[in-house]
């Protein structure tokens, strides 16, 4: 399974594959050291990035599981 985690502009994504097995509870937000970010080059995948981080900060509060 592939978590993503995308800063509010959609520009910086966290990436982290794990096993489902081995699955963490899955928070609407995460604290990530900007050296852990990638960065997202595509114009579209910026914007739907920005667009979900905004969904999921106006519907949960950042440590709620989902």
């Amino acid at each position: 399974m592939i978590l993503k985690y995308a800063t509010p502009e959609g520009d910086r994504v966290y990436r982290k594959e794990v096993a489902s097995q081995a699955l963490e509870t899955v928070t609407a937000a995460k604290d990530i050291s900007p050296d852990d970010l990638g960065t997202v080059e595509d114009p579209d995948v910026q914007e739907r990035y920005a667009d979900e981080a905004e969904r999921m900060a106006n519907n949960y509060d950042p440590d709620e599981p989902i």
